[in-house]
């Protein structure tokens, strides 16, 4: 996985906070806090900020952006190695993989 991810916004939905706070709550039930949501744009949890734009003044994330940070703070979040050792490189492992589906960044089956 690469260390950061780039956002396009010619190409990418863009996301405020609001909507950022409401992708999150469909597929979780539950709602960020809104201030929660400035602080992983800003600090990041684990070292890893919330990739975003700022456009017009606001500040924006993407649908792929936030399923490549749940990843990322994912896997960061994992001890050394983890349970059964690293997975190869490239590799999405089976909770990955359902967390990228819940997000709407891969189709199931893929």
């Amino acid at each position: 996985m690469s260390s950061s991810y780039q956002i396009d916004p010619t190409t990418e939905q863009l996301l405020a906070y609001p909507a950022i706070i409401e992708w999150f709550k469909k597929r979780t039930g539950r709602a960020p806090h809104r201030c929660g949501v400035r602080r992983w744009i800003r600090t990041g949890v684990r070292g890893i900020p919330l990739p975003s734009v700022l456009v017009g003044g606001i500040r924006y994330s993407t649908p792929g952006a936030i399923g490549w940070w749940i990843n990322a703070t994912s896997q960061a979040s994992a001890p050394e190695g983890g349970a059964n050792g690293p997975a190869p490189a490239g590799v999405i492992t089976p909770h990955q993989r359902r967390i990228l589906e819940r997000a709407g960044v891969m189709e199931a089956g893929q």
